[in-house]
C-alpha cells in the first residue's frame, strides 16, 4: 500500500501556480484592505457627527443648569471678596466641593472623551494608509 502511495506521488508533476496569481491575490488583498478601512473611516467621521450633536447638546443643557447652580454664584466671590475667601479659605473650598455639579460636569465630559477616542482611531487609520512617519525621522 505504501508502495503504491510512493509511486503515485513520485509520478506526479510539479504544480505550478497559474501566471499573475500572486498579483490577483495581492491586488484582491490591497482591495480589502482598503475597503475595511474607508468603512472604518466612515465609522470614524458618524461617530465625529454623533459626538459633536452630543456635545453642543449637553453644552447647552447641562452648561445651563452649571451656571445657575450654586457652585457659580460661590465661584463668583473670588471675584468680588477676595479679602474674605483668603481668610476662610478652607471653608471656601470645602463649600464649592459641596456645590459642584458633578453629573453636569460628567454629561459634558463624555462627548469629549468619544471625539478623542475617535481621533486617536482616525490618526491610526491616516497613518495606516498615507504616510509612515517613522521614515523620515532624524536621528544624529
Amino acid at each position: 500500500m505504501s508502495l503504491n502511495l510512493h509511486n503515485l506521488f513520485k509520478n506526479l508533476k510539479t504544480l505550478e501556480p497559474s501566471e499573475g496569481l500572486e498579483g490577483k491575490i495581492l491586488q484582491r488583498v490591497a482591495l480589502k484592505r482598503s475597503r475595511q478601512i474607508k468603512r472604518n473611516l466612515a465609522f470614524v467621521y458618524a461617530g465625529f457627527l454623533l459626538s459633536f450633536g452630543a456635545f453642543l447638546y449637553t453644552v447647552f443643557s447641562s452648561g445651563n443648569a452649571l451656571l445657575r447652580s450654586e457652585f457659580m454664584d460661590l465661584a463668583k466671590l473670588v471675584f468680588s471678596d477676595g479679602g474674605v475667601i483668603a481668610s476662610h479659605g478652607g471653608d471656601f473650598a470645602l463649600s464649592l466641593l459641596e456645590t459642584f455639579p458633578v453629573m453636569d460636569m460628567v454629561a459634558i465630559l463624555i462627548p469629549i472623551f468619544a471625539v478623542m477616542l475617535l481621533l486617536s482611531l482616525y490618526l491610526k487609520l491616516v497613518n495606516k494608509t498615507n504616510y509612515n512617519y517613522t521614515k523620515n525621522i532624524c536621528v544624529h
